[in-house]
Order: C-alpha cells, then structure tokens, then sequence
C-alpha cells in the first residue's frame, strides 16, 4: 500500500480530472520510468495536461529507499491516475 503521507492529494487528483489528459510515455527498457534517486529516496513524477492548456508536473516522494517497492507504488500511482482519467 502506498503510504498516503507522501502524497498530497493532488498527486492524484485534480479538480476537472475528467477532462484532464494523461499523457505517458514509457521507455520499455527502463524499468525505472517515471523514478528517480534523490540521495537515496525514490521519487515518481509524471505530468498532467490540463484543459486550460497549461500542465501540471506532479512530483512526490515515495518514502523508500527499496526501488523494487518504488516500482511497485508507481505502477499503482499510475494505474489510479489512468481510471480517474479515463
């Protein structure tokens, strides 16, 4: 489960989320798409293309030093961004 400290709730949602495009772009031969190392945290971020045509880059730490479990709560971050989009 991923911890719901880290994350603010916009991390997931936004307001007109229903309209709000999610544009993601995975490099296959990345595992780590979308994670980087900060000082030994991972982190997720991805951006948001909101229908005012501005983005919003949304940057969270996701509270681990393990990249195994950072692959797992960034796939689950993104799975619930893709439902609440789509």
């Amino acid at each position: 489960m991923i911890p719901r400290i880290m994350f603010s709730p916009d991390a997931f949602t936004i307001g007109r989320m229903s309209t709000t495009r999610l544009a993601v772009r995975v490099d296959p031969g990345n595992r780590n798409h979308h994670l980087w190392n900060n000082h030994g945290t991972w982190w997720v971020h991805y951006t948001l293309h909101l229908p005012d045509s501005t983005k919003q880059r949304v940057r969270a730490s996701l509270g681990t030093a393990d990249v195994r479990q950072a692959r797992a709560w960034r796939d689950r971050l993104m799975a619930t961004a893709i439902r609440r989009v789509v």
